[in-house]
């Protein structure tokens, strides 16, 4: 008996070590099933404690088109569901899917009331191309990728957004997609944008994006340059440019974000240290390009921050402001300053 002990106990050291040898696997929050499978009761008022009937496994009856899934008494009943939101005779869920893909795209969804298809929502402004994307997305295998792709390779999306008069008289509110909405860049674009402009953004993939450490959300310090889809989002505390521009509210259903120009976000970009410093780490990298004389300096930094040349105006107002500071000593300060002033503007936070 002690001999097997031994022989155990050298078994379970070597596969410690195997263990500790091998590829770290990365690590995910999901589901599992528990060991008894039961059904619960109705929370009354959505009080746990206050329990009413016990209710069977199932689908939501009253939108069923087609007989509900049947639940083994032996399963937890994902499956099932799973099968029956996707079945190719569910008239909602593609609807939606949809839907929410044409507002990420267009600015506003076929349904506006993105977040609501029932009765206290709108109506589709255009129903038979809501169904011909959703038709076309269960015939692709659910691949959003390809309704991404069928959407952006269309006239449509292509439009500018340049007004024209006589399109707007005859449809004022732009239901008729005879132009492309002019839309504002969502925070994580902004803050990606700054961070690529100074040359400070890690591309790296995956890997943890919390800080080591970390007990609490509270004080928690966003320092990381990674790209923002690898930011931590905490329900109760986020970065400030995210809660400056619109980012989504972490406790709540937000199928399409608000997208406001309020006074606080041209205060941030003012005033915050951070876009300060960026701005500065930018201008050392322009300076640093001797190659480049006065002129191809501005026409550099307006490519960079706004994706097109200066105009005219644009170029003698810049090089009227670094004429009368000749210090080269101060150059790196006024190209921050200038390169502060291009993020403040409406054409580097406006997609047109």
């Amino acid at each position: 008996m002690e001999d097997l002990q031994n022989e155990l106990a050298n078994l379970n050291r070597r596969l410690t070590l195997l263990e500790n040898q091998g590829p770290v696997r990365q690590i995910a929050m999901a589901v599992s099933e528990r060991d008894e499978i039961t059904n619960v009761p109705i929370a009354i008022r959505g009080v746990l404690t206050n329990r009413g009937p016990i209710v069977p496994r199932g689908a939501l009856q009253v939108i069923n088109s087609h007989p509900p899934p049947r639940i083994h008494e032996n399963q937890s009943g994902r499956l099932e569901l799973a099968q029956w939101i996707t079945d190719p005779r569910h008239p909602l869920t593609s609807r939606v899917i949809a839907n929410r893909v044409w507002a990420w795209l267009m600015s506003r969804g076929i349904v506006h009331s993105v977040d609501n298809f029932g009765t206290m929502g709108t109506l589709p402004t255009h129903p038979e191309l809501l169904d011909f994307l959703a038709h076309e997305l269960i015939r692709n295998h659910w691949s959003i990728k390809q309704l991404v792709r069928d959407i952006v390779l269309t006239r449509t999306y292509r439009l500018s957004s340049a007004h024209i008069e006589s399109a707007y008289q005859a449809d004022p509110s732009n239901s008729t997609y005879w132009r492309m909405p002019r839309r504002r860049l969502d925070a994580e674009s902004i803050r990606d944008s700054i961070l690529q402009l100074s040359q400070s953004l890690d591309f790296s993939y995956a890997g943890n994006n919390i800080e080591a450490g970390t007990n609490s959300e509270y004080g928690y310090q966003f320092n990381s340059p990674r790209r923002s889809v690898y930011l931590p989002v905490f329900r109760n505390n986020l970065p400030e440019i995210f809660e400056t521009f619109d980012f989504a509210d972490p406790n709540r259903m937000n199928g399409l974000r608000n997208s406001s120009a309020v006074a606080p976000q041209s205060l941030l970009l003012m005033n915050s240290p951070e876009i300060q410093s960026q701005c500065l780490s930018a201008a050392q990298c322009l300076l640093q390009k001797s190659e480049l004389n006065p002129d191809q300096q501005i026409t550099d930094a307006f490519l960079a921050t706004l994706g097109r040349p200066p105009l005219p105006s644009e170029h003698d107002l810049i090089r009227s402001f670094l004429s009368q500071y000749p210090d080269p000593d101060s150059s790196q300060v006024l190209w921050g300053q200038i390169f502060q002033t291009l993020i403040q503007s409406i054409d580097f936070r406006y997609l047109k």
